[in-house]
């Protein structure tokens, strides 16, 4: 896997490309890609159901206190 910029790479790479050559793009594997998205939408997913927790828990709590004082 290539690291930096564009324009390092084509600083390194210029023996092996000869005169006049030059990289134009790099682009990263399908398989990286793939499992980059299958972490972030872990990520969000979980994230989600984090927020959901805190939302339900915040909820919760009067409803607990409400029942406490109206029992009585």
């Amino acid at each position: 896997f290539l690291d930096g910029k564009l324009l390092d790479i084509n600083k390194e790479f210029q023996p092996y490309l000869g005169r006049g050559g030059r990289i134009l793009e790099i682009r990263t594997p399908d398989v990286v890609e793939s499992v980059k998205k299958a972490v972030q939408s872990v990520g969000y997913t979980e994230g989600a159901l984090l927020a959901l927790a805190v939302i339900i828990i915040m909820c919760c709590i009067p409803a607990i206190l409400i029942v406490i004082i109206t029992y009585r």
